[in-house]
């Protein structure tokens, strides 16, 4: 007893174990999962404020501009008036590579969303196509089932024939000269089962004879859900 309870203690140990480690892994999924998209976020986040700050300072360096425009209209001084108009081309020039900045972050943006935007159309192309196998797949099962149901179907119908055209042999040629003599009817079912046996062997393959019992099977059971049906919609209604 101290043995099974030693066993008893060690499995349950190692249940506790393995679920603390499913559990471990599982965390350790999902805080991968929060980081990444953390990091999504902030660069999103980092790239909209450095667009912004852009344009901020766009916007300041054009009010410069006009600020230096317009003090240079008012001051007198020729060396003043050069040294402005100095400082306004500056700003013209940090104005304009601003904008060139800010036009090409927007190209590479447009850029990206373009091929985010086709590796979606191939993703989307993808799960169509593979729905599409899939159904072509169920279509050709079911095509195949049908099928082979049909060919089954059809040997039964031909056993069965075959069956009558014994019967009709075996009564002309066995039973009714028994039948004529007055022997006893053990001496027929003898007599029927030996004919029987040496005819399905002389007629069919062994996996024939599987092939038939099957398919009389899958008739039975199918005749059997037909009549269910309607009981079935009975008891409901």
């Amino acid at each position: 007893q101290g043995l099974l309870t030693t066993a008893s203690g060690k499995q349950q140990s190692a249940v506790v174990d393995e679920a603390d480690r499913n559990s471990n892994h599982s965390q350790h999924h999902h805080q991968q999962q929060d980081s990444k998209r953390q990091a999504r976020s902030d660069s999103e986040r980092r790239r909209r404020n450095g667009i912004k700050a852009a344009y901020d300072e766009l916007d300041a360096a054009i009010d410069e501009a006009m600020l230096i425009t317009a003090s240079s209209a008012s001051d007198s001084s020729q060396q003043s008036t050069r040294s402005r108009a100095a400082v306004l081309e500056a700003a013209a020039a940090t104005i304009e590579s601003l904008r060139r900045d800010l036009d090409d972050g927007e190209g590479r943006l447009a850029s990206l969303r373009r091929r985010v935007d086709a590796a979606e159309a191939v993703r989307r192309g993808y799960r169509l196509r593979l729905q599409q196998k899939s159904a072509d797949s169920n279509a050709a099962q079911q095509n195949a089932r049908y099928r082979q149901r049909e060919a089954a179907r059809q040997q039964l119908n031909a056993f069965r024939r075959s069956v009558g055209i014994f019967e009709t042999s075996f009564i002309r040629e066995v039973y009714l000269p028994l039948e004529s003599d007055k022997q006893d009817s053990s001496r027929y079912v003898e007599q029927l089962s030996c004919h029987f046996d040496t005819w399905l062997q002389s007629h069919f393959q062994p996996h024939e004879l599987v092939a038939i019992g099957e398919a009389a099977v899958q008739e039975v059971n199918d005749e059997a859900a037909c009549l269910e049906a309607p009981a079935a919609s009975g008891r409901g209604q």
